[in-house]
C-alpha cells in the first residue's frame, strides 16, 4: 500500500479504539461511504498494523445475499481448525439453515477461546450485501461482548434499501460495546498531490490538485483513474479533458487489454465473488488463463492469491466490477451468466440463470418453482421464497407472476426472516382478488402484524375461495391452519378444533406448519374437553423426548406445556428441557420462546429459581431475533415470577407493565390473562390481596364470582390463576365466592400432586376465616406430616408460615416457632426475600431473637446477579458463558465487578455471601396480622 494517502484522522481514531480493545473494552467501528471512496483500502491499511490481533475477515457479495450465514462462514474459516472443532456448527462450514441464535452462541465461544492469545478483530466489508442470517448472528454476538478484547469493523455503502439500512444500523448499535461511525469523504487536495506522486511519479501542482478534487469530489478511485488515464499536461491545465464517467475510464483500461485478458476480467465481473482461476477461465472461454491474467493484474483490475491451492482470483475493487458489469452489452452479459451457471454449484447457479434471462422465461420460472417446492419440503422456507420471487419476475403472464409472488409471501412467513413479509404487503394488496392473495394477507396479519380480527376475515375468505376444486389444496389447508391459530389466540374454542382438523385432513401443509397445526388442535381440545384429552392428541410422539424427530419438535413442546398445566412438572421439564437444548443447537421452531416460558414456570414451582431466571434470559435472547406477536405477553408473564419472589420490585413491575400494554394492544383473552397472572404474582409477593383480585377481575371470560371457571380459553394456566384468585378473595373477605372457587381448584388439582400444598393452604385459610381454627390446624398438620411429599418449596413455605401463625394464635408458641423457622429456611434457600422477611416479623412475635441479617447484596445488575447465581451453583466461567450466551471474558468482567462491589476476592467468598440473606423493603400491607385471615 505504498500509494496509500490521507485518512490520518480516521486511522488515529481506529488506533485509539484498538488500544481500548486491548484493555478489554470492545469496540464497533462502522465505516460508511460511497463505492470507491476508500473504505476497503483504509480498513486493510489499519488491519495490517494489528500484529497482536487475530484478524477474521469477510467480504459480502451481491450474488450471495441469499446464502444464509455466508458472511459468518467466511469469518470462521479464518479461525484455526483446532479452535473451530469445539463448535460443531462452525467446524466444517456454517450450515445454511442453522439458527442465528445457535451460530451466535458458538461464535461467542470461539471468540472467547481466541482471546486467550490476544485481541480479535472481525472485519466485514461491503456489509450492505451481507445475508440477513449473518447480520442476525453478528447482532446477537455484539449484544453480548461486554468486557472482551473484540473489535468489529463494518464497511458499507449507504444502502437505498431501507430494510438493509435498518439492519446495519441495528448491528452497529447492537449492544453494550462502544460504537463509532465514520463517514468517509473525498481526499483533500494535498492528499491528491501525494497520490499523484505515488501513481505517476510526479507532483501535481496545488491548483491542479484542487481542480481535480473539485471535479471528482476527491473520490480516490476516480482520482486514481484520471491520474492514470489523462495526460499530465491536461491535468495541469485550467481545463481538464476528462472521461465523462468512471465507466468509460475503466472501459478505456479494458480496451487496452488483450482479448483474452479482457474476457477474463468480464468473467470475474459476472462471477462477482472471489473464486478459482480455472472457473473464471471456463466462464471467459480462455484456454490459457495464467497468461491472460497477467495483463489484468498489471492494469490493476484483478487480484490473485497464488499461494492458495485453487489460485483464486477476483476484482480489485467492487466499483471497477460494477463499471465493467454495467458496460457489458446485454447479450454478452447473458452469455457470461449462462456459462457461470454451468460452473457454480446448483444453489448459486439459479442467480446466474435468472441474470442470463434477457426476457420473460416461463420454462425457467417453472424450474425455479419446482426448486422452491423442494426447498420448502426440506423446511428451507426462506430460500424457497427467494426462488419464487425470481420466478415471479420471469413470469410472462400476470396471473403467474402474482401466484408466485404470493406463494413467496407465504413461504417467507415460515422462515427465520418472517418479519420481511411486512415489506411485501403493498405488493400483496395490489394483486388480483384470489384465494392465494387472501391467504397471504391473512397469514401476514396473523404472524407478523398481530391483527387477529383482520387475519380471521382474510383467512375465512381464503377458505371460501379455496373451496373451488381448481385451487391448490395447500392454499385451503394453510388457510384453515391459519384460522385455527387466529381462533386459538382469539379464544374461539370450537372453531379452533374444527379448523385445525380440517387443515390436517386436507393435507399438503408447509412442512413446519403441519406439526404446528397439531399443536393448535391440541390447544383447542384442551379448552373444550380438558387437558387430559388434549394429551391424547400428542399420542403419536415417542415417550422419550430424545426420540422425537425434529419435524415434531413443536408438538413435543406442546406436550411439555400441557404437562406443566397439569402440574406434572418433572415430566414437563424432561420434554421442555429437550426442546430448549435442541433450539440452542440451531433447530428452528414456530413456537419460538414458548417452550422456555413453560420450562421456567415449572422450574419456579419446583423451587429451581436460579434455573428459571437463566431460562427466561435465554427466552429474551431468543425473542430478540424474530418472535411472533402472540408470544410476547407470555414471555413477559413468565419473566415476572422470580424477580417478584425475590423482591426485585422494579424489574418485576416493568415486566408487568410491558405485559399489560402488549395485552391491551393484542386484545386476546389469553394475553389479558397472562398479564393478569403476572400482576397477581407480583401483588402476592407484596401481600397485596385487593390488587391481586383486581388484576384477575379485569380478564374477560375469567369468571371470578361463580363456579363455572370461565370460558375454555382459560383452562390453560388454571392451576396458576385460580389459586391466586382464591387467595385474593380470601384476603379481601369474599369467603362464599372463595369457597366456590376453591372447590373448582380442588377438582382441577386432583391429579396434580405439586398443587396439593397450595390447595391445603387455601383450604386451611378458608376454615380459619370461617371460624374453625382447629380444623384449619388439623388440615395443615395432616399434610405436613405426610412423608415423601412432592417438592413445592414456595407453596410449602407459605403453608408452613400460615400454619405457624395459627399455632401462635392458639398459644402453641414452641410449635409455632418450629413451623416458622422451617418456612424461613425454605424461603431463604429460594432467595424469596419478601416472604422471608414476613416470617421474621412472626418469629419476633413468637419470642425468637432477632434473626441475624447478613450483609446486603445490593447494587448488582441483573446480569451480575445471573453470573453470581450460577457461580453459586458451581458452574465454571465457560459453563456460565454458554448458559448466558456471553464469552468467558464477559463472565470474568462481571465477576470482577461483583467482587469489587461486595469487597471479596474469591468464588468461595461469593458463595458464602449468596447464602446470606439480602434485605428488601417490605410494604406495611405485607406485615399486617390480617394478611392471611387469622
Amino acid at each position: 500500500m505504498a500509494d496509500f494517502v490521507g485518512r490520518e484522522s480516521e486511522l488515529d481514531r481506529l488506533a485509539e479504539m484498538a488500544d481500548k480493545v486491548r484493555t478489554g473494552q470492545p469496540q464497533i467501528a462502522h465505516v460508511r461511504g460511497v463505492a470507491g471512496i476508500g473504505k476497503t483500502t483504509m480498513v486493510r491499511r489499519f488491519v495490517a498494523g494489528l500484529a497482536d490481533f487475530t484478524v477474521l475477515t469477510a467480504t459480502a457479495d451481491l450474488t450471495e445475499t441469499v446464502v444464509d450465514n455466508g458472511v459468518v462462514d467466511q469469518l470462521v474459516r479464518r479461525v484455526p481448525s483446532a479452535v473451530r472443532a469445539a463448535a460443531p456448527l462452525l467446524a466444517r462450514g456454517v450450515p445454511a439453515d442453522a439458527s442465528p441464535l445457535a451460530v451466535g452462541a458458538q461464535l461467542l465461544d470461539v471468540l472467547g477461546t481466541l482471546q486467550a492469545t490476544g485481541s480479535v478483530v472481525l472485519v466485514v466489508d461491503d456489509a450492505q450485501w451481507a445475508d440477513v442470517s449473518s447480520l442476525q448472528v453478528l447482532s446477537f454476538v455484539l449484544r453480548r461482548v461486554w468486557a472482551d478484547q473484540v473489535m468489529v469493523l463494518i464497511a458499507a455503502r449507504p444502502s437505498p434499501d431501507e430494510r438493509v439500512a435498518n439492519l446495519l444500523t441495528r448491528l452497529v448499535r447492537a449492544g453494550p460495546s462502544a460504537s463509532t461511525t465514520m463517514e468517509l469523504a473525498g481526499l483533500a487536495a494535498p492528499d491528491i498531490a501525494r497520490l499523484s506522486r505515488a501513481v505517476v511519479g510526479d507532483d501535481l501542482p496545488a491548483p491542479a490538485a484542487e481542480r481535480l478534487r473539485s471535479f471528482t469530489g476527491g473520490h480516490p478511485l476516480h482520482v486514481r483513474t484520471l491520474l492514470a488515464e489523462v495526460p499530465a499536461e491536461q491535468l495541469r491545465g485550467r481545463r481538464i479533458a476528462m472521461p465523462p464517467s468512471l465507466v468509460s475510464a475503466v472501459r478505456a483500461t479494458m480496451d487496452r487489454l488483450p482479448d483474452a485478458s479482457r474476457n477474463l476480467v468480464e468473467a470475474l465481473a459476472v462471477l462477482g465473488a472471489r473464486g478459482p482461476l480455472a472457473r473464471a477461465a471456463r466462464v471467459a472461454n480462455v484456454p490459457q488463463p495464467a497468461e491472460a491474467l497477467q495483463p489484468a493484474l498489471a492494469a490493476g483490475l484483478a487480484q490473485w492469491w497464488p499461494e492458495e491451492p485453487s489460485s483464486p482470483v477476483g476484482m480489485v475493487h467492487e466499483l471497477q466490477r460494477e463499471a465493467i458489469y454495467t458496460g457489458l452489452a446485454p447479450g454478452r452479459r447473458s452469455v457470461l451468466h449462462g456459462r457461470a451457471a454451468a460452473v457454480v454449484d446448483r444453489g448459486a447457479s439459479w442467480a446466474h440463470r435468472v441474470a442470463s434471462a434477457s426476457e420473460p422465461d416461463e420454462a425457467l420460472a417453472q424450474e425455479l418453482e419446482v426448486a422452491a417446492e423442494e426447498q420448502a419440503d426440506e423446511a428451507h422456507h426462506g430460500l424457497a421464497a427467494t426462488y419464487l420471487r425470481w420466478a415471479a419476475d420471469l413470469s410472462p403472464e400476470r396471473a403467474d407472476h402474482e401466484r408466485r409472488l404470493l406463494t413467496a409471501g407465504v413461504q417467507v412467513l415460515f422462515s427465520r426472516d418472517r418479519s420481511s413479509a411486512a415489506g411485501l404487503w403493498p405488493a400483496m394488496e395490489n394483486c388480483a382478488h384470489s384465494a392465494l392473495r387472501s391467504l397471504c394477507l391473512g397469514m401476514t396479519a396473523l404472524l407478523v402484524r398481530g391483527e387477529w380480527a383482520a387475519a380471521q376475515r382474510w383467512l375465512a375468505e381464503a377458505m371460501e375461495l379455496g373451496a373451488d376444486p381448481a385451487q391448490p389444496r395447500w392454499v385451503r389447508a394453510t388457510a384453515a391452519a391459519g384460522l385455527a391459530g387466529a381462533y386459538a389466540w382469539g379464544g374461539r374454542v370450537g372453531e379452533t378444533v374444527e379448523a385445525a382438523r380440517l387443515a390436517l385432513s386436507i393435507g399438503e401443509l408447509p412442512a413446519l406448519l403441519h406439526d404446528y397445526t397439531r399443536v393448535l388442535l391440541a390447544v383447542g381440545v384442551s379448552r373444550s374437553a380438558g387437558m387430559r384429552a388434549a394429551l391424547e392428541e400428542m399420542a403419536h410422539l415417542p415417550q422419550q423426548p430424545g426420540a422425537v424427530p425434529t419435524a415434531q419438535l413443536d408438538s413435543l413442546g406442546c406436550r411439555g406445556a400441557m404437562l406443566t398445566m397439569l402440574g406434572r412438572y418433572p415430566e414437563a421439564a424432561r420434554d421442555l428441557a429437550n426442546v430448549v437444548r435442541r433450539q440452542r443447537t440451531g433447530t428452528f421452531m414456530i413456537s419460538g420462546s414458548v417452550p422456555h416460558c413453560y420450562l421456567a414456570a415449572g422450574q419456579y414451582q419446583l423451587g429451581e429459581w436460579d434455573e428459571a431466571a437463566v431460562t427466561m434470559e435465554q427466552a429474551r435472547i431468543l425473542e430478540e431475533e424474530d418472535e411472533q406477536p402472540q408470544n410476547q405477553v407470555l414471555r413477559r408473564m413468565a419473566s415476572v415470577f422470580v424477580p417478584a419472589g425475590r423482591g426485585d420490585w422494579e424489574v418485576a413491575a416493568e415486566h408487568v407493565r410491558a405485559a399489560h400494554q402488549l395485552a391491551q394492544r393484542m386484545g386476546g383473552p389469553q394475553d389479558l390473562r397472562y398479564a393478569a397472572i403476572g400482576a397477581a404474582v407480583l401483588h402476592q409477593a407484596r401481600s397485596d390481596h385487593p390488587r391481586m383480585l383486581a388484576a384477575l377481575r379485569e380478564v374477560p371470560g375469567l369468571t371470578v364470582d361463580d363456579a363455572s371457571g370461565g370460558d375454555g380459553a382459560h383452562r390453560w394456566w388454571d392451576l396458576w390463576w385460580r389459586p391466586l384468585l382464591v387467595e385474593g378473595l380470601l384476603g379481601t373477605g369474599h369467603l362464599d365466592v372463595a369457597a366456590t372457587q376453591l372447590a373448582a381448584l380442588t377438582a382441577a388439582a386432583r391429579d396434580a400432586p405439586h398443587a396439593r400444598a397450595t390447595v391445603t393452604r387455601l383450604s386451611a385459610w378458608l376454615l380459619d376465616a370461617s371460624g374453625d381454627r382447629q380444623a384449619a390446624l388439623d388440615t395443615a398438620e395432616r399434610y405436613l406430616l405426610e412423608p415423601d411429599r412432592p417438592p413445592a418449596p414456595l407453596a410449602e413455605g407459605l403453608l408452613e408460615h400460615e400454619h405457624g401463625r395459627r399455632l401462635l394464635g392458639a398459644g402453641r408458641r414452641a410449635d409455632a416457632t418450629t413451623a416458622l423457622e422451617t418456612a424461613k429456611g425454605r424461603f431463604g434457600r429460594l432467595g424469596a426475600v419478601p416472604f422471608e422477611r414476613r416470617v421474621d416479623v412472626d418469629l419476633r412475635r413468637a419470642g425468637a431473637t432477632d434473626p441475624v441479617t447478613g450483609a446486603t447484596i445490593a447494587g448488582l445488575t441483573d446480569r451480575e446477579w445471573d453470573v453470581a447465581r450460577l457461580v453459586g451453583k458451581g458452574c465454571t466461567n465457560r459453563e456460565i458463558g454458554a448458559r448466558l450466551y456471553v464469552t468467558t471474558k464477559t463472565v470474568e468482567y462481571h465477576l470482577g465487578n461483583i467482587y469489587a462491589k461486595l469487597g471479596i476476592a474469591t468464588r468461595r467468598a461469593l458463595r458464602v455471601r449468596l447464602a446470606e440473606r439480602p434485605s428488601v423493603d417490605v410494604t406495611p400491607t405485607a406485615l399486617g396480622d390480617d394478611s392471611i385471615g387469622s
